[in-house]
């Protein structure tokens, strides 16, 4: 994903705790450090979350993300919005927009992946690299992530063929206005917001609480995904933390996380 526009924010920060998600590891670290986050997720006290790291880093809002305007190269003509992003269920990162082009050329309204690395951020939107003549070539359902319910389910099938592509895909509205419950399955609100870095990791799910939490939120929590039993068809999105514990959860300030689109 290339940023020219916009300058990038610090993708690398130490902090104590890694309880939210952090760019600026090394590829021979990746593996064992994404090992011991998930470990981590599962058994970190709320008491550790500490949302200093993503303060200072800023980012996208999914919210903001999603019906973003999108902009050609070369001209800088507005050619349409997005739609949706696809996250990999392999590193949650962002892999491609799902943008709605073409209003103003003779193919109607047409829906296309972009991938994140041919994604340009700016102030006013998004640009990318497509037009007219190429728009064909990022056809939604000829990538390499599995976008329908069928290919999905086939892709995380044990013994499955994922071979060269990333199985388990899945879209940013699956999850932006989701029921929260929490670990013994009570009611805990929606998900208000997903954080993701300029580079396209996610850094946070906020929730916004409801039932019997003792304050609203916003808060803001780990993802927990795949590893931790997550599916994109789940009724729900599960905090792996009881009542008692998310009692001790700072709220999470919005006023403080400096949003790429931001008014």
């Amino acid at each position: 994903m290339r940023s020219v526009n916009y300058p990038l924010a610090v993708l690398a920060l130490a902090l104590a705790p890694p309880a939210f998600a952090q760019d600026g590891t090394s590829p021979s670290s990746q593996a064992s450090a994404s090992e011991s986050a998930r470990l981590d997720m599962t058994t970190r006290s709320v008491e550790d979350l500490d949302y200093h790291a993503i303060y200072q880093q800023g980012g996208i809002r999914g919210r903001d993300l999603l019906g973003i305007e999108v902009f050609g190269v070369g001209d800088g003509e507005e050619i349409g919005n997005v739609r949706d992003a696809l996250i990999s269920g392999e590193n949650g990162r962002i892999a491609a927009l799902i943008a709605e082009v073409g209003g103003l050329w003779d193919l109607g309204d047409t829906h296309v992946a972009v991938p994140w690395e041919d994604v340009e951020l700016t102030p006013e939107g998004v640009q990318v690299p497509v037009n007219e003549e190429n728009a064909d070539a990022y056809d939604l359902f000829e990538g390499q992530f599995p976008v329908t319910g069928q290919e999905r389910d086939q892709a995380e099938e044990p013994g499955g063929d994922t071979s060269g592509k990333e199985p388990r895909a899945w879209k940013l509205s699956a999850l932006i206005n989701d029921y929260a419950r929490l670990q013994d399955g009570s009611g805990y609100g929606y998900v208000k917001d997903v954080l993701f870095s300029e580079s396209g990791k996610i850094q946070a799910v906020v929730v916004s609480a409801g039932g019997e939490a003792p304050a609203r939120g916003p808060f803001a929590y780990p993802f927990y995904g795949y590893e931790q039993g997550w599916s994109p068809d789940a009724s729900s999105y599960e905090v792996p933390h009881l009542l008692e514990d998310v009692k001790k959860v700072p709220q999470f300030k919005y006023e403080d996380y400096p949003g790429l689109w931001d008014e």
